[in-house]
Order: C-alpha cells, then sequence, then structure tokens
C-alpha cells in the first residue's frame, strides 16, 4: 500500500505532464503556479527518498573555517 507522500508524488508527476509549459494550473479547484507544483513536487519526492532510507537528514556542511 502507497504512503501519502508516495500518493502526493504520483499526483504531481500526473499534474506537472498534463500542464508542461503553461505559467499555472488548477489542482482540486485551486488555480497555482506551476513552479509551486515544481516546489511541492521535490518536497514530497525527498519525503518518499527519507521514508525509504535514501536521504540523508544533513544535505550540506559547510567546511569553512570561521
Amino acid at each position: 500500500m502507497a504512503t501519502f507522500a508516495e500518493n502526493m508524488v504520483t499526483k504531481l508527476e500526473a499534474v506537472l505532464l498534463e500542464s508542461a509549459g503553461l505559467a499555472s494550473t488548477t489542482i482540486d479547484g485551486v488555480t497555482v503556479a506551476l513552479s509551486d507544483v515544481e516546489a511541492k513536487y521535490e518536497f514530497w519526492k525527498a519525503k518518499v527518498a527519507r521514508e525509504n532510507g535514501r536521504k540523508p537528514r544533513v544535505s550540506t556542511i559547510s567546511l569553512r573555517r570561521t
């Protein structure tokens, strides 16, 4: 059974495919900018990766000396 995060990724992938080349689209009756959809897609995709143990919690580490 798919998790909520996996369902969101699937739904957002479908929206992105349907609205390729557009500036905005409608999701569940709400008009949103495609850049917002892309950001949400990346968020949910990262959440799925974390659930499956494929993404580290820390994305960057600064090695600069202060």
